[in-house]
């Protein structure tokens, strides 16, 4: 969880829309190299490929479809469908992230990832991990508060559309996670890696 001081509409203009692709691919290329949309306008039920930088061990792309957008309760939780961690023995991979209103000018960003693995690739599991979420709210928020003065976040409130370069946190990068049973939820703890 991280706390960020702009009402939570605000950063749902980001986190709700593609927006937040175009922030990450921009700035974050070491997480995420391209993103492509396959179908849909980055709605529910929009798919993409995501390739990850050349390099990734074991991981070149995969395929993931938005499950759930819901601008009410501002939660967007999109699920690989296709490729990556699926063929190295994960039987489902999803990823939540949700901005939740704390005060009029306070909001909290969270992100869980919820994922299975089969029992004779329970070692694979160390290829989830959280941080590179935490780099991405850490990311935004930046975006967002000083864009209270400066022309960056004005620019990401201005209804910018990516088209062709559309993302989703489902980014996997190297690190050792716990790891209890093969059906599993990793919640972030309060960190700063950016």
């Amino acid at each position: 969880e991280i706390e960020v001081h702009v009402p939570a509409n605000e950063a749902w203009k980001i986190y709700g829309t593609v927006q937040l692709a175009h922030i990450v691919v921009k700035e974050l290329p070491n997480i995420i190299h391209k993103v492509d949309i396959l179908e849909g306008d980055g709605g529910v039920g929009s798919v993409f490929k995501v390739t990850f930088p050349p390099g990734t061990p074991l991981l070149t792309s995969h395929k993931e479809k938005f499950v759930v957008i819901d601008d009410d309760k501002r939660v967007k939780i999109a699920q690989v469908v296709e490729g990556g961690l699926l063929d190295l023995g994960f039987t489902l991979h999803k990823v939540k992230f949700e901005v939740i209103e704390k005060g009029k000018e306070i909001c909290i960003t969270k992100s869980t990832i919820e994922y299975e693995v089969k029992e004779e690739a329970i070692a694979n599991a160390s290829f989830v991990s959280i941080q590179p979420f935490v780099a991405i709210m850490n990311l935004v928020a930046k975006y967002l508060t000083q864009g209270k003065d400066g022309q960056a976040s004005a620019q990401l409130r201005g209804g910018t559309r990516i088209q062709n370069n559309i993302m989703n946190m489902n980014v996997i990068l190297l690190y050792a996670c716990r790891l209890s049973s093969s059906k599993n939820h990793i919640y972030p703890q309060n960190s700063s890696l950016i």
